[in-house]
């Protein structure tokens, strides 16, 4: 367990390290031909999501944040509640610079993640991370927007019964 929250501290250090270079990048321009606006715009993923309020949201209704996207799902036992106790660490410690960030957990399991569990589990966390669900289809062209391979438990249980050729529960 201390190898895997060291792991998840140095992916959070890591993430920090591009937020704040990102930053700065945006801030004075890339040395290159492209302008900052650019710049920024590649990094952003494409989504056409529900957030945990019931409001259809894309990445439009997060204009001038900088999104901290995750991938995962609220029946994970151990890195989804762990990576998300972090960033609530990192929002806190981000002080009124944590305005300018907005946390999303995307679920990869919408058959279970509805808008009430989503609303309930990232309450538990911190009041700015956002949960987002959608259709299967909506969840992987956010996934494929940010090249996020998606796996884990509810994605292969997903994969496996359908080539199987057996009906979903």
């Amino acid at each position: 367990m201390r190898a895997v929250r060291i792991t998840l501290w140095g992916g959070v250090g890591v993430a920090l390290a591009g937020f704040l270079w990102l930053s700065l990048w945006h801030d004075r321009g890339p040395s290159g031909g492209s302008s900052s606006q650019d710049v920024a715009t590649s990094f952003r993923p494409t989504f056409n999501l529900t957030d945990h309020r019931s409001n259809a949201v894309t990445v439009q209704s997060y204009q001038g944040k900088w999104l901290l996207v995750f991938f995962g799902f609220t029946n994970c036992p151990d890195i989804c509640p762990t990576t998300l106790a972090d960033l609530a660490r990192v929002m806190e410690r981000l002080g009124p610079d944590a305005g300018l960030v907005k946390p999303l957990l995307v679920s990869i399991d919408p058959e279970r993640d509805r808008v009430e569990t989503m609303a309930e589990y990232v309450s538990v966390f911190h009041p700015t991370i956002v949960g987002l669900t959608g259709t299967e289809a909506q969840i992987a062209e956010a996934a494929r927007s940010r090249q996020a391979v998606l796996a884990g438990p509810a994605v292969h249980e997903r994969v496996a019964l359908k080539s199987n050729g057996q009906k979903k529960s």
